[in-house]
This record gives structure tokens, C-alpha cells and sequence, in this order.
């Protein structure tokens, strides 16, 4: 009964990884520039420039959701341009204010977008913050987690490594 169910899954994750891309895709299209803030240090950055992306979904109050931030961060630092990274807030409106001062004490420098009113996350059925999505460089989701927990910044780093030597060496 385990097996049964366990295939379901991984079939059911296979033919889910289009709705998935098209979900992300339709899910960010409703951002619009006057969601951004904070930028990136060379201008706003999105998915979709034939590179892997990390797109880090959080509420800047949580520690557990902070720490995938600053993972985020120290990615960024790790693979330089060849790993685009996203933000994505969900921080209600009234402690919105707070966020980019602390985006910035935390020197966090991908563009972050905001959600308050969650039109993003519930297009993207988002359950758990903080979520983290991969996209490999065709824009397909390749990972998702719903939470940040002790070693999953080396496994999702692992994952990272591998989606770019697979990329190198692909003829």
C-alpha cells in the first residue's frame, strides 16, 4: 500500500512539473514593478534568463523564514551570476514598513518583491512559509520546499550544483 502510494506521488510530481511551470508563471505575472521593495543592486532581476533560479517566499518577522533569506544571501554570494535569486514577501501591510530596513541591515541584494494581500502565494498555492522554488534554466519547477529546516541549505545547494553541471556538460 506504501509502494502504491509512493508512485502515485512521483507520477503524480511528474505530470505535475508543466502545471507547476505554467502555476509560477501565471502566479508571477500578477507582480508588477510597483510591487518591488527592495531591487537588486544592478536593477530589478526575474526568472526567465536561461539561468537557474531561487525564488525564496517569506515573512521577514519568522526566524525560521530569516535564515532562509540570509541562505538565500550567501547563495547569491556562492554562484555570483550563474544563480539568479528572487524574493517574494508576505508580510502583511501593517508591518510592511519594517521590511526594507531589514532587507537591507541584512544586506540582501536580489530584488524581493511583496505580497500583502497574498494574491501571489494563493496562485502559487503556497501552504507553508518559508517556501523555496528552483527553477532549472528552461524555468521548469525542479524544487519546492515548504519550510527551512537544519541542512536544507547544503541539499538545495547540491541541488543547485548539479542543475549547473548538467547545463555545462549538456551538448
Amino acid at each position: 500500500m506504501a509502494k502504491q502510494f509512493l508512485w502515485v506521488l512521483i507520477l503524480w510530481g511528474i505530470g505535475s512539473s508543466a502545471l507547476q511551470a505554467q502555476s509560477l508563471a501565471s502566479g508571477f505575472a500578477k507582480l508588477a514593478d510597483d510591487d518591488i521593495i527592495h531591487a537588486a543592486a544592478s536593477g530589478v532581476t526575474r526568472p526567465g534568463d536561461g539561468r537557474p533560479w531561487v525564488i525564496v517566499i517569506f515573512k521577514a518577522c519568522c526566524p525560521t523564514n530569516q535564515r532562509a533569506v540570509h541562505w538565500a544571501v550567501e547563495t547569491e554570494k556562492t554562484f555570483g551570476d550563474s544563480v539568479g535569486v528572487l524574493g517574494l514577501n508576505s508580510d502583511h501591510a501593517r508591518s510592511i514598513s519594517k521590511v526594507k530596513p531589514w532587507l537591507e541591515a541584512n544586506k540582501v541584494d536580489f530584488t524581493v518583491f511583496q505580497d500583502p494581500s497574498r494574491v501571489v502565494i494563493k496562485a502559487l498555492s503556497i501552504v507553508a512559509l518559508p517556501t523555496i522554488i528552483i527553477l532549472n534554466q528552461e524555468g521548469e519547477v525542479v524544487f519546492r520546499s515548504a519550510g527551512f529546516f537544519g541542512g536544507s541549505g547544503k541539499t538545495l545547494e547540491e541541488r543547485l550544483r548539479k542543475l549547473l553541471v548538467f547545463h555545462v556538460n549538456d551538448p
